[in-house]
C-alpha cells in the first residue's frame, strides 16, 4: 500500500521545516501523500486537513482522520499522511543554529566550526578532560582515498571528518582530536548529541569543554556499541568556544579509536 501511494509520483518536494523535522510531499494523479518523521523525536506537528485523510504507520496500520486540525507526534519511524493538507505547522520551541555533521566543510575557512588538536599528557582513570589551558592547534585539510578531512602530517592517525574524530599519540603524549563551535552571540543554548565507538584497544575518551572547562566527559570502553549521549544547557558568551573532543584511552593505544560524533546546538525561540 505504501509503495502504491508513492510510486510514480508526478512531483516530490521537501516541505520547508526545521532541518531536524523531515516532511516530504509526493503528488500523484492529483492526490498528495506526506511522509513525516523526526529522528530526534518525539516532535509535535500540526496538520490542517481540508477533507478526511488516512494516516499509515511503518507497519501498515491505518487510521482515518476527519477534516480539521490534528496534532501528530513524530519520531524516527516515518508515517504516511494521504490526503489534502491545507496547512502544516512544524514549528519547534527552539531554533537549530549549528550541526556538527551537516555544517562540516573542508573548502571554506572560518565559520562557526574550527578543527584542531590539543597535545596533552596521558590521562589515567575516568577524569579524561583536564582543561588544556590553551587554544587548540589548527589542523589542515588532508585527503586519503576515502575522504577529505582535517589532520596534521606530524600525527598521521589524527583525523576530524564530517562524522568522526580519531585521536593520536606522540612520544608518550596524547593528541586530542577537536572540533570547536564558536558562538557569535551570548545566551543560553541546548547542546544535544552523542559520541559512539566500536572497537577493541583500550577505549577512548569523550569530552565537551566550554572555554576550556569540562562540562561533559565519558570513557568509551573497548567493545561494540559504546555510546555516551549528552543533553546540556550551556550559557554562552559572545565568542565562547565549545570543544567536542576525542582522546586516546588510558594506555595511549590509538588502534580502533575512531569515534562518531553527532552534535547539535539550538537556541530557545523568543518568548519560549
Amino acid at each position: 500500500t505504501l509503495i502504491r501511494l508513492l510510486d510514480g509520483a508526478d512531483r516530490v518536494r521537501r516541505e520547508p521545516t526545521d532541518p531536524r523535522t523531515h516532511v516530504y510531499r509526493f503528488d500523484r494523479g492529483g492526490e498528495s501523500t506526506h511522509v513525516l518523521w523526526a529522528p530526534d523525536g518525539p516532535v509535535a506537528v500540526s496538520v490542517d486537513l481540508s477533507a478526511g485523510a488516512q494516516l499509515t504507520d511503518l507497519v501498515g496500520q491505518t487510521h482515518a482522520l476527519p477534516a480539521g486540525t490534528h496534532t501528530l507526534t513524530l519520531d524516527r519511524n516515518p508515517v504516511y499522511l494521504h490526503g489534502a493538507v491545507r496547512q502544516l505547522d512544524a514549528t519547534r520551541p527552539d531554533t537549530l543554529v549549528a550541526d556538527a555533521r551537516e555544517d562540516f566543510r573542508v573548502a571554506a575557512a572560518g565559520g562557526r566550526w574550527r578543527y584542531g588538536a590539543y597535545l596533552m599528557p596521558p590521562h589515567a582513570g575516568p577524569g579524561v578532560c583536564a582543561g588544556p589551558g590553551a587554544e587548540p592547534v589548527a589542523l589542515r585539510v588532508r585527503q586519503n582515498v576515502w575522504e577529505s578531512f582535517y589532520g596534521d602530517p606530524r600525527w598521521p592517525a589524527l583525523r576530524v571528518s564530517a562524522g568522526n574524530q580519531h585521536p593520536a599519540g606522540s612520544q608518550g603524549q596524547a593528541v586530542w582530536a577537536v572540533r570547536s563551535y564558536r558562538a557569535d552571540e551570548a545566551g543560553p543554548v541546548q547542546v544535544r548529541g552523542a559520541f559512539r565507538r566500536h572497537g577493541k584497544g583500550d577505549g577512548a575518551g569523550a569530552c565537551i569543554l566550554l572555554d576550556g572547562t569540562p562540562v561533559f566527559e565519558a570513557l568509551l570502553p573497548p567493545g561494540a556499541g559504546q555510546r555516551a549521549a549528552f543533553d546540556l544547557s550551556v550559557p554562552l558568551r559572545a565568542g565562547s568556544r565549545l570543544d567536542f573532543v576525542v582522546t586516546p584511552g588510558p594506555a595511549l593505544d590509538i588502534n580502533h579509536d575512531a569515534v562518531a560524533v553527532a552534535a547539535r546546538v539550538s537556541r530557545p525561540r523568543a518568548g519560549e
